[in-house]
């Protein structure tokens, strides 16, 4: 087995914990899908483009073929809205483009829905926040094309920014939060209804006093 390909297996492992809400196996396998990726790090790195042989496919049709639609639905009872969802991966990717951002971000999820479980243990919520955060910030970095990802921008940005709002940096929150917004209605006015359908609970996290002023 190549090291893509373990490592899109054990990317798929991973989203599937996620969506059991095993977060600890989740976090485990990550570990492992992880190495796999500093083994061909250099390769990601030496790639002049965010398209080889291997695809044309971007960050955000992976996301758009992943099941997102029920977290929305499931969160209804929350006072923010998380982007949840996992992202799947065909066996066949062997683009490190591709694989590498995914794996950091399904990482950093499990890590940050983890840290959302210790109600009873502040102080390791926050470093499991702060680890989620630099994950993320991470995979950010690891897309080679941003113009081309931008629900997968979103929802790195939505997750950092809940983050921030929980650890108590409220106003960088903000920032974040009306950035996503002006992103939000973009997608409204290229009609991006695909988008728009898995970033239906977004609006859970517009403080009144930005929906005040979108709407003056």
């Amino acid at each position: 087995m190549s090291l893509a390909t373990a490592a899109v297996y054990r990317n798929n492992i991973v989203v599937a914990y996620i969506k059991a809400k095993d977060f600890e196996n989740a976090i485990e396998v990550a570990s492992l899908a992880l190495r796999c990726h500093r083994a061909f790090q250099v390769n990601i790195l030496s790639q002049d483009s965010c398209k080889n042989d291997a695809s044309d496919i971007t960050l955000d049709h992976y996301m758009l073929q992943s099941d997102m639609c029920e977290r929305s639905e499931k969160q209804g009872a929350r006072t923010m809205y998380t982007y949840e969802s996992g992202i799947r991966l065909p066996p066949s990717v062997t683009d490190t483009a591709i694989i590498a951002p995914i794996l950091i971000f399904n990482a950093a999820l499990a890590f940050h829905l983890f840290a959302e479980r210790q109600y009873e243990a502040p102080s390791s919520r926050v470093r499991l926040l702060e680890k989620a955060k630099r994950m993320y910030e991470l995979a950010f970095r690891a897309q080679q094309c941003t113009d081309e990802n931008m629900l997968f921008e979103f929802a790195i940005l939505n997750n950092v920014a809940v983050i921030e709002h929980k650890i108590g940096d409220k106003a960088e929150a903000n920032k974040y939060f009306e950035y996503l917004l002006s992103v939000l209605m973009m997608f409204v006015d290229q009609g991006c209804h695909l988008r728009l359908r898995h970033l239906q609970g977004f609006l859970l996290n517009i403080p009144p006093l930005i929906k005040a002023a979108k709407a003056a």
